[in-house]
């Protein structure tokens, strides 16, 4: 409510309905920016999910939020195998250690499997969403030029 949780989401977001709002409140201190995992997919037929979120807080020290854990066992039922894809290249995964960052330890959150895919951060990203925009906003060019 009022966006006290993390002010980046919007008002509503869905998330397991077995974890209670307070479960909710510690994980998002867990997460960095309050960000922690919410739906962003389902798929009807299947019922496998996407969910999105910050990195977890860890540290140097290698914390744990057992409300993280619970947040996300509740999404992945034991006969599945879930996935959380890292944005960042393990290196920099490792480096966040340093700075209270991180990433979710493979002993804490079973069922799940880390996985690295690197993306571009940044100015890269920037300059091709202008690229984008300024190409769909274009009224000189008709669509032959994009269709082949």
């Amino acid at each position: 409510k009022d966006y006290s949780v993390c002010p980046t989401y919007p008002p509503a977001v869905i998330v397991p309905r077995t974890i209670d709002d307070e479960t909710l409140r510690k994980a998002a201190k867990f997460r960095q920016g309050g960000r922690f995992p919410v739906l962003s997919y389902y798929h009807r037929k299947n019922g496998m999910v996407i969910m999105r979120s910050s990195q977890p807080l860890p540290g140097a020290n290698r914390k744990r939020c057992r409300e993280d854990e619970l947040l996300l066992q509740a999404v992945n039922d034991s006969s599945n195998q879930g996935y959380i894809i890292d944005t960042r290249s393990p290196q920099l995964a490792q480096q966040a250690r340093m700075t209270g960052g991180g990433f979710e330890s493979k002993s804490n959150y079973s069922g799940w499997r880390r996985l690295h895919r690197n993306l571009e951060r940044g100015k890269v990203l920037q300059e091709s969403l202008i690229k984008l925009v300024e190409a769909c906003n274009d009224q000189s060019n008709n669509m032959d030029r994009w269709l082949s």
